[in-house]
């Protein structure tokens, strides 16, 4: 069976990963922060893992759990939130069946953290959320995996009390980005 190389990092585009800088096998033992991303022909399924000096860490990615390209606005699902704090969410599919437990992070009254694991309680992801109204250039939304690399953002307009409008900007190409650059474009 043929291994899947290590990458020494990646990115995502269009909601799926792509590896950069290939190291070989037979180095990944030198390399303190590896990944692999492994997936079936049709790109169905998605996993990555990551690595330190060559030996299994965690699985920094599944599909199984959420997958990402089903956030884009054309494949949004039916799911329902069922609130069970003032801070904590559950997100059930059509099924009624629990997927996903998000964990939200106040100032004020604005959210500007999220975090969403599974109902097994593995992170999947993070969302670091930016409001003009607490002193952020942007209003926008930046969703991250859950080692913290870019997966997707969306900038918004907002109304006087700081409330989200409308998207004004979506990008799912984030080889290149960089919130601080994109802030001061």
């Amino acid at each position: 069976m043929e291994q899947n190389p290590f990458f020494s990092s990646y990115y995502w585009s269009d909601a799926l990963p792509y590896g950069l800088n290939k190291v070989r096998q037979e180095e990944a033992e030198v390399h303190k922060h590896l990944y692999k991303i492994v997936s079936d022909p049709y790109h169905k399924h998605v996993t990555i893992e990551s690595y330190l000096y060559g030996c299994f860490d965690r699985v920094v990615y599944d599909s199984l759990f959420l997958d990402f390209r089903h956030l884009h606005p054309q494949f949004q699902t039916a799911w329902e939130k069922q609130t069970l704090s003032s801070d904590t969410v559950l997100i059930r599919d059509q099924d009624d069946r629990v997927r996903l437990i998000e964990q939200y992070r106040f100032e004020e009254e604005y959210c500007v953290y999220c975090e969403t694991r599974s109902a097994h309680g593995f992170l999947i992801s993070q969302q670091e959320i930016m409001h003009r109204i607490l002193g952020a250039s942007i209003d926008g939304l930046l969703l991250k995996d859950s080692a913290g690399f870019p997966v997707m953002f969306k900038e918004y307009s907002s109304d006087k009390a700081g409330q989200f409008i409308e998207v004004q900007n979506e990008l799912w190409q984030m080889r290149n980005f960089s919130l601080e650059i994109y802030k001061g474009k």
